[in-house]
C-alpha cells in the first residue's frame, strides 16, 4: 500500500503492512507479525542481532562482561551508511520480557543525548501467534544545524522521514525473517 494521509506536522502512513508516523521529535512504525511475542523477544532485546533487520544498524557488542539485556546494561552500537561506520553507546532502560525493551542513545563527546529507542509487542487479533510489533524513537529536541550538516554529509536530506523509512524497513525484515522460519 502507498501512503494515507499527511498529519499536521509529520507524517502517518501504511506501505507494506507498516503503519508509521513522524514528528520532528518522535516517531513510530507498527506492524502486526504472525509469531508468538515469546519467538520475537530474542530478536528485539538483543542488539548484536538488529544488523539482520536494520538498514542502518550493523550490531552491537556488550559492555562491561554482559551477555544479556537487563535494565541498566551497556552496549555498544555499530552503524553505517555507505561507506561511513560510526559507533554509539547505548544504555538499556526498559526490559520487560516479552513486552517492552527500551534504551538511551548517546554519541560520547558531540551528541550525549541522541535518542531513546523503544520496541514494543503487544498481543494482536485472538491469535496467540500474531504480536503488534512496535518500533519508537524519540528526541530529546528538534534536529538542529549540526546534527543535520552530519546527515546531509551521509545523503540524508530528512532525517525524521530517514527514520520512519528504516524502522518500516526493520520491521519489514523482522517479519520476512521470523515468518519465513515458520514456512
Amino acid at each position: 500500500m502507498g501512503p494515507v494521509v499527511v498529519d499536521v506536522g509529520g507524517v502517518v502512513g501504511m506501505t507494506g503492512g507498516v503503519y508509521t508516523k513522524t514528528s520532528k521529535t518522535q516517531g513510530s512504525s507498527s506492524m502486526v507479525i504472525h509469531a508468538s511475542a515469546k519467538e520475537l523477544w530474542p530478536l528485539i532485546s538483543d542488539p548484536t542481532q538488529m544488523g539482520k533487520f536494520s538498514p542502518e544498524n550493523a550490531g552491537a557488542f556488550w559492555r562491561d562482561g554482559a551477555t544479556k539485556p537487563a535494565v541498566g546494561v551497556r552496549f555498544r552500537g555499530i552503524n553505517r551508511r555507505g561507506p561511513a561506520m560510526w559507533f554509539t553507546e547505548s544504555v538499556i532502560r526498559t526490559c520487560k520480557i516479552n513486552s517492552e525493551f527500551s534504551f538511551d542513545v548517546s554519541f560520547p563527546v558531540v551528541m550525549p543525548d541522541i535518542a531513546k529507542w523503544t520496541w514494543t509487542l503487544e498481543p494482536a487479533n485472538s491469535d496467540p501467534d500474531a504480536t503488534k510489533v512496535t518500533v519508537s524513537w524519540k528526541l530529546p529536541k528538534p534536529i538542529g544545524k549540526t546534527r543535520r550538516l552530519f546527515w546531509n554529509t551521509m545523503g540524508v536530506g530528512d532525517r525524521e522521514k530517514d527514520l520512519a523509512k528504516g524502522t518500516s524497513k526493520t520491521l519489514r525484515e523482522l517479519a520476512a525473517y521470523v515468518e519465513g522460519a515458520h514456512k
